[in-house]
């Protein structure tokens, strides 16, 4: 009778509620060592005797962490043994609530711990996970995480960078999880920690996994899902003929105010009918009273009212043959009004009018249609490069930092609550807009992280530059991290393997956004990673030789022909390796640093090149920066300029090198991350 109890129990989940036992990995090809589920100790010793490996471990079987629980006894190698361990083991799982039945387990023979499983991230789908296991799983954190399906090269890579070596057994392994995970949609988040790598190849050793709740919602995208018309309605926004201000208004401190404002000051107002019921008239322009007394031909409305207003009012812009809107209007999910929300947002749908917003402060396209104090700026400058915002104020903060810059904008979008139009349709059309070269994103959070991949390659494949700044979620505060597979393959992790699957580069804060943007709009793409460095500090070479091994750059030591200039170029005793140590003779002749530049310019030996400048001030600043940018116009390759001085110390310096549209930056950190983030991107194609 124990050997019957020992047979039926052996096919039992120890996950409840999944679908996913012992018997669905082998089918999958993913081995396990031989093993029963076992109500006694009597079945326990009968598995014991009746297998060739002598060594068993005993397991609580439990969708909690079994070691941390204490449920798990290792090398079992005598009836006495496994008699004690039973006890002991029995006991606690009893205590705990998970009754009398321990997994009996021949023990695999040790070797490298991985981690593998996956997990049902509610913004990116399916994500399997691969990293270092057993007790370093916490400890080194080395883990790997891609969304699903996968392919085989990228199975082969995610083992190699975890592994140290090429194993095609494991990537194998990643490949059928990868599948698994697909084909069984009950799973929330599985583990199978460890698996052993053997002689004969990987073995599961534990499974764990976590069922998806009954009725649990998917917010992912179907592939090839598509909603109507976002080309259309943001191209409308961005490029109106004709645009109607519901909600116009004579006070300066209100968002139908200032947006007249900003069309007045620059010569726009007669590209806008103001819809205002209680005033006939705003300064010179005439209004009228409601949304059906507009005349035909608009091509956007932009709605400064009340958000209770806004539903009604999309009905009749849809009433009005009008296909776009942007809503300034706040007080809808962000201020826990989701069903005001919810109205809008179907009303979008049932009518086809298109919405940006709501809870957006509008966008900069051909038209200002935007209250952001960002407009007061003395110099607003057209340019090529677009941003896309999900904040009011810091999108204002990134317009004034890169007009400081002198770096000019193409478009800017402010999406809001993303109630209709999401960042990926903004993304989509940003990758067609002939306007647009590089694109800055910054984003608190998505709802579909795969269509989010899928237009961030497009604006990659179409030749631009893609910068994201995302503020980050780490492990410790997402909700599913219940399982070693969850806290490991955090939803943080999981935007930087898509940002870099998608050819763009991930920032840390806006100053590192506008700064690769910079880069990345005024510079040819680098053909490799092979940086050259010329410096007027040896500490900053030394300081900066660290950094770029860091940002996987290498400094390669120059050819015989290129060590010659250099040598031919500076003092005889000055440190001609790379980085080049220009020596402090450059306070008294600062043409060294020019000199030194050509001969690297000229050099086949680097791809990107990083001048690090020091204390130069006044007429030899000016110098200096003439001398770079005569080497830029040289040589073709980028040059990007780090100089540890504040720009008010030589303004006029940094405005020189940035209207001859070199990237220069205040600290050399911010410096050698614009350079390595031209080594990322592909060589643009025109």
């Amino acid at each position: 009778m124990a050997q019957r109890t020992t047979e039926l129990n052996a096919r039992r989940s120890e996950s409840p509620g999944s679908t996913v036992d012992w018997e669905t990995l082998a089918a999958y090809g993913i081995a396990h060592p031989r093993f029963a589920i076992c109500s006694t100790l009597t079945a326990a010793l009968e598995f014991w005797r009746s297998g060739r490996a002598r060594t068993v471990c005993l397991k609580g079987i439990t969708s909690g962490h079994k070691t941390g629980l204490g449920l798990v006894a290792l090398n079992l190698e005598s009836k006495g043994e496994l008699t004690d361990a039973w006890a002991r083991l029995a006991a606690l799982s009893e205590e705990l609530g998970l009754g009398p039945a321990l997994l009996v387990q021949e023990q695999v023979r040790p070797g490298m711990e991985l981690i593998l499983g996956g997990r049902r991230d509610p913004v990116f789908g399916p994500a399997v996970l691969l990293g270092l296991g057993g007790t370093l799983t916490e400890a080194l954190q080395k883990s790997r995480a891609r969304l699903a399906p996968l392919t085989e090269a990228e199975a082969a890579e995610m083992a190699a960078e975890v592994t140290g070596a090429s194993d095609p057994r494991v990537a194998q392994v990643v490949l059928a999880t990868s599948r698994l995970l697909l084909d069984h949609e009950d799973i929330e988040e599985m583990d199978l920690n460890p698996v052993i790598l053997t002689e004969e190849g990987p073995v599961a050793v534990d499974l764990r996994v976590i069922a998806a709740a009954p009725g649990t919602e998917r917010k992912v995208r179907s592939p090839g899902e598509v909603v109507f018309g976002a080309d259309l309605a943001i191209r409308r926004m961005l490029a109106p003929t004709a645009v109607a201000l519901i909600g116009a208004s004579t006070d300066l401190e209100k968002p139908g105010g200032r947006v007249l404002h900003y069309l007045r000051e620059r010569g726009l107002a007669d590209r806008v009918h103001l819809v205002n019921s209680r005033i006939a008239q705003i300064g010179d322009r005439p209004t009228v009273a409601a949304v059906a007394d507009l005349p035909q031909g608009v091509d956007v409305a932009v709605i400064a009212t009340s958000a209770e207003a806004v539903a009604g009012i999309l009905g009749e812009c849809a009433d009005r043959g009008i296909g776009s809107a942007i809503v300034f209007a706040s007080g809808f999910k962000e201020a826990g009004r989701d069903e005001l929300e919810n109205e809008v947002r179907q009303i979008a749908r049932d009518r086809q009018i298109r919405v940006c917003g709501v809870n957006t402060i509008g966008v900069v396209g051909d038209l200002p249609l935007t209250f952001t104090r960002a407009l007061d700026y003395p110099l607003p400058l057209a340019g090529s490069v677009s941003y896309v915002t999900q904040s009011g104020a810091l999108g204002g903060s990134l317009l004034i930092r890169s007009w400081a810059h002198r770096l000019g904008t193409a478009r800017f979008v402010c999406v809001g609550n993303q109630t209709d139009l999401t960042i990926p349709d903004y993304l989509r059309f940003l990758a067609k807009d002939p306007i647009t070269r590089t694109v800055g994103l910054f984003v608190e959070g998505l709802d579909d992280g795969r269509d989010f991949r899928q237009a961030a390659r497009a604006v990659t494949a179409a030749g631009k530059g893609l910068v994201v700044l995302h503020s980050g979620v780490t492990a410790a505060g997402s909700a599913a991290a219940r399982s070693h597979t969850g806290a490991l393959a955090g939803l943080d992790q999981l935007y930087d393997q898509v940002i870099a699957d998608s050819g763009a580069v991930r920032v840390a804060d806006l100053a590192e956004l506008v700064a690769v943007c910079e880069t990345l709009d005024w510079q040819p793409r680098a053909l490799g990673r092979r940086l050259g460095v010329v410096a007027t500090s040896g500490a900053a070479c030394s300081l900066l030789a660290d950094a770029a091994l860091s940002h996987g750059m290498t400094l390669p030591p120059w050819s015989a022909a290129t060590g010659a200039a250099v040598r031919a170029a500076l003092p005889r005793f000055a440190a001609v390796g790379n980085p080049i140590d220009t020596t402090g003779n450059v306070l008294r002749d600062p043409g060294l640093v020019g000199r030194a530049l050509e001969c690297v310019a000229a050099s086949p030996d680097v791809d990107v090149i990083l001048v690090a400048l020091s204390t130069l001030l006044g007429e030899a600043a000016l110098l200096v920066a003439d001398d770079i940018i005569r080497s830029a116009r040289l040589s073709g390759k980028p040059i990007v300029v780090g100089w540890s001085l504040p720009e008010s110390a030589c303004p006029d310096a940094f405005r020189m090198l940035r209207e001859a549209r070199l990237p220069v930056f205040d600290s050399y950190s911010l410096a050698l991350l614009a350079a390595a983030s031209l080594t990322r991107m592909p060589p643009l194609s025109s």
